[in-house]
């Protein structure tokens, strides 16, 4: 164990550190650097190199879809999103998740993410299928209850 006048003689921030430990005011400060040594140059340099896998580069593009239409029946709500060769994306590519009260819709397509989400509906919804048409594609909410919205 060091001596009180060992203490006194180490800077207020190392007594601290000793004294208290991870209690200690400056505990953040306590660690030190870890980087490279520094070569007296300026200019940047590389520290390290990793190869980027495959799957890093492929930047998906996501958009939203602002654009729909609405559709109110007495048991059921239908959704129809306007999208050119809608009947020619593979049923993989599209994904529909609902819960009582949202929906959401996502559609992957030549590297893009096209994605519509509705939250809260008006009323609650027990089911959710999305169909394909030529130019369209028809997302038919079931209602809980037989009300208008």
């Amino acid at each position: 164990m060091q001596t009180e006048e060992e203490i006194a003689a180490e800077s207020a921030l190392r007594e601290n550190l000793k004294r208290k430990g991870t209690n200690s005011y400056y505990y953040a400060h306590g660690h030190g650097a870890n980087g490279p040594e520094w070569d007296g140059k300026e200019q940047p340099r590389l520290l390290a190199t990793a190869p980027i896998a495959a799957q890093e580069a492929e930047v998906k593009r996501t958009r939203v879809i602002e654009s729909y239409s609405w559709m109110d029946g007495k048991k059921s709500v239908k959704i129809l999103v306007d999208y050119e060769n809608a009947g020619d994306v593979d049923d993989e590519c599209l994904e529909l998740d609902w819960t009582p009260t949202s929906v959401s819709f996502r559609m992957t397509v030549e590297g893009s993410e096209y994605i519509l989400y509705i939250a809260p509906l008006h009323g609650v919804i027990d089911n959710g299928t999305v169909k394909k048409k030529d130019n369209k594609f028809i997302i038919t909410l079931r209602k809980k209850s037989g009300s208008p919205w």
